[in-house]
């Protein structure tokens, strides 16, 4: 297969060497020359004579090139061939084919030239090599190499766990899965066949799923009955704190780790601001649990029932507050003889005011008492006497709300009415204007004749004896003749007649 022609074309030549006789002299024979083949003789014709004077030619075969020696060798009278056997180099190599399941890949077949095989995917070379050069000898290097599948050893075992493996060719898997209440804390429990033909990865280690001893934390203490898969642990905050964040309650998972976070517990606050109660005022020493909010009732208010603390609970509310604070009624004002009394109301804080005119110069004098906390009316009581008071007092006029508004209202509607009787009959109005102004005329008449009538009778003032007091009769007596001297002082002849007509 390497050499096929140039074991086609070497020659061995029989050689007799003939000292003497009848036959001549012959050179040795055949000439074994490598990488040459010999030619017919210059008759065209191989007898394959070795007689003095035989003449052979020799070529280099195929991809050789003659470096050294001679083509020509003559057969010489001594029995010696003349001349040096013919060298022939190879100047490059034979084509190569490509193996099953790969490629192989060179630049050219020169000397010194290099081809590279390769397997497809999922191949491996199994026999021969993957680089081979081209020789001086017009042989490559090495040899031809085959491409086999990639296939792993066999996956081994692995305690407290299942294996399923479908084949180890390239790019399968082995799948280990642990036993219940078991996982993997080391290694691999999918590992794939390689390009190397190896597993990736390493062998998994399957052990007894146990979590680890929660500890108490963050103000949160673990209470626990098992550290197994399933295994529940539950926290409780310490007294005066509640969970701010993490979880209460936490399972042991398949990967021996607590699910969900810490719990964080925090001090308890209640806001800062107790329950509003009606009419009441709360203080309080602080906001944390079991701190106390204390509330009074405000001015003016008692407690009618109901108790009057808030605590501060563990779940960060106050405690519900039943208070009820009530306004301070007094009631009604005393009754005084002889006084006035102005009431602003009957609750705490009101004012009664009373006032009497006493002698001598009928200045008013002011008492006045308070609605207290306690419900009573407080303060110095009225001296008015039934033999004091001027004159019993009447009830003052009071103005109706709004009567302002209603009396310009009325007002409008009258000037209206007016200016409209005016524009419809202007002379109309003007015979009540005159008749209106001979009635006035008529009344003054009638008054001036009453008043001269009056004065005419008797001045005489009679004055009523029930006041006992001397003080009091000399004053209004001296009030009334005041009144009467004025009276005298008219005289009679000043008034004009009244003259009435019809």
């Amino acid at each position: 297969m390497y050499l096929p022609l140039i074991a086609c074309c070497l020659f061995w030549i029989q050689i007799r060497v003939v000292r003497s006789g009848t036959g001549g002299i012959e050179c040795e024979g055949p000439i074994e020359v490598p990488n040459t083949y010999r030619v017919l003789n210059s008759t065209g014709e191989d007898n394959g004579t070795l007689t003095v004077g035989a003449m052979w030619y020799y070529q280099c075969v195929e991809r050789h090139t003659p470096v050294l020696g001679d083509a020509y060798r003559k057969c010489l009278p001594s029995g010696e061939w003349d001349g040096e056997d013919l060298d022939c180099e190879a100047n490059s190599c034979p084509a190569l084919s490509r193996p099953d399941n790969g490629a192989v890949m060179y630049l050219s077949l020169d000397i010194g030239s290099t081809a590279t095989y390769i397997c497809f995917e999922g191949y491996m070379v199994s026999f021969g090599d993957t680089s081979r050069t081209c020789q001086t000898n017009g042989q490559w290097s090495g040899l031809e190499p085959t491409c086999e599948t990639i296939k792993c050893p066999q996956p081994e075992p692995v305690d407290h766990s299942f294996m399923v493996v479908g084949s180890n060719e390239y790019n399968t898997y082995v799948t280990y899965t642990c036993y219940p209440y078991y996982y993997a804390i080391k290694g691999n429990l999918d590992r794939r066949c390689t390009v190397a033909a190896v597993w990736d990865g390493s062998l998994p280690f399957c052990a007894e799923i146990i979590c680890p001893t929660p500890l108490p934390k963050n103000r949160a203490i673990p209470r626990f009955t098992g550290l197994k898969f399933k295994d529940t642990v539950s926290y409780e905050c310490e007294v005066g704190t509640s969970l701010s964040s993490g979880n209460q309650t936490r399972t042991c998972n398949d990967q021996a780790v607590w699910s969900g976070e810490d719990p964080v517990c925090d001090d308890i606050r209640c806001p800062i601001e107790p329950p509003d109660v009606q009419n009441a005022t709360a203080t309080t020493d602080s906001e944390g649990f079991g701190a106390l909010a204390t509330y009074s009732c405000n001015k003016g208010h008692v407690n009618a029932g109901g108790n009057f603390v808030s605590v501060c609970q563990d779940d960060g509310t106050w405690s519900d507050i039943t208070l009820n604070c009530t306004p301070v009624y007094c009631g009604k004002a005393p009754w005084y003889v002889g006084a006035k009394s102005n009431v602003t109301g009957e609750m705490f804080g009101d004012t009664a005011v009373f006032d009497c005119y006493i002698y001598p110069d009928d200045n008013i004098i002011y008492w006045i008492k308070f609605c207290d906390r306690d419900g009573n009316w407080v303060g110095n009581d009225p001296e008015c006497t039934a033999g004091w008071y001027k004159k019993r007092f009447e009830p003052e006029p009071v103005e109706a709300e709004g009567s302002v508004w209603i009396g310009i209202v009325v007002l409008g509607i009258f000037i209206t009415i007016i200016l409209a009787i005016i524009v419809v009959d202007i002379a109309t109005l003007g015979h009540h204007f005159a008749y209106l102004k001979r009635n006035l005329r008529d009344f003054r008449k009638t008054a001036k004749k009453q008043v001269r009538i009056i004065l005419a009778q008797p001045r005489l003032v009679k004055f009523s004896r029930r006041f006992k007091h001397k003080k009091i009769e000399n004053h209004k007596l001296t009030s009334i003749s005041s009144i009467s001297k004025r009276e005298n002082s008219v005289d009679s002849n000043q008034i004009p007649d009244v003259h009435v007509t019809d």
